[in-house]
């Protein structure tokens, strides 16, 4: 299915990328997620991910910007 990325820089950076497939598999190999939730939390962000059977999946990164 088609997909959709953002990106918006302020006090935070904040990416966001969904799609609307079918969602994360029950047991996926998930390290590309750890890594992204481990790199969000090394530079006092985080990382969240949304997905539901058949409804597809959200993933939001946000971490910090320096002032």
């Amino acid at each position: 299915g088609a997909g959709e990325v953002g990106l918006r820089a302020g006090s935070d950076l904040v990416l966001l990328a969904g799609d609307k497939g079918r969602g994360l598999a029950k047991t996926p190999r998930r390290s590309g997620l750890r890594n992204l939730r481990e790199r969000a939390a090394a530079l006092g962000g985080s990382f969240e991910v949304v997905s539901e059977d058949g409804l597809g999946t959200r993933l939001r990164w946000r971490i910090p910007l320096p002032r």
